[in-house]
């Protein structure tokens, strides 16, 4: 079994590398197993992580289109520093919508509904954020974004992630957004 990970990717590649620039400058010497490089870990919006076999992919891509809107404005909340045990995480909350809610807690439970072991908790225990890194210490001094306020394009996606959530690649949309 694969984990991956059906997520909001940002639509806009100056987006993207904005966040990837951010995380290098702000976390490279306090980062232990997760960076957002932009190389092996992507920016993305995660709605819900699970465990499957490759080949069920196509079909839960499928419902999940039948889910969740292909195309959605975000809106980029405050930074975060979040201490929890063994990890410190640093991100961009993504400001939650009874929409965004909405799905999130559909795909919970149409993948548990196929008996696939999911790993984000749906509904109101849903955190929705775009994570800049793990830490294993807190740095002394961090730039302000840019971004925070500020309304962005993503696109539906289907991933590949590691053991600690890191987007590795899309698979699907196949040819990425539309």
């Amino acid at each position: 079994m694969q984990r991956y990970n059906i997520a909001f990717y940002p639509h806009q590649q100056d987006f993207a590398s904005h966040c990837v620039s951010f995380a290098v400058s702000n976390f490279f010497d306090a980062a232990d197993d997760y960076l957002l490089d932009g190389v092996t870990a992507h920016p993305h919006v995660t709605l819900c992580q699970f465990e499957a076999e490759e080949d069920q992919l196509p079909d839960i891509w499928n419902r999940a289109l039948q889910i969740c809107a292909p195309k959605r404005m975000l809106k980029l909340g405050e930074l975060f520093i979040q201490e929890r045990p063994n990890h410190i995480w640093a991100g961009l909350e993504i400001i939650k919508t009874p929409e965004l809610e909405r799905e999130q807690a559909e795909l919970v439970k149409m993948l548990a509904g196929q008996g696939i072991k999911t790993f984000t908790k749906p509904g109101a225990d849903y955190f929705s954020h775009l994570t800049f890194a793990s830490l294993i210490e807190v740095p002394e001094r961090m730039m302000r974004s840019a971004v925070t306020g500020a309304e962005q394009p993503f696109f539906l996606s289907l991933g590949r992630t590691g053991e600690n959530g890191v987007y590795q690649r899309i698979i699907f949309p196949e040819a990425g957004p539309a």
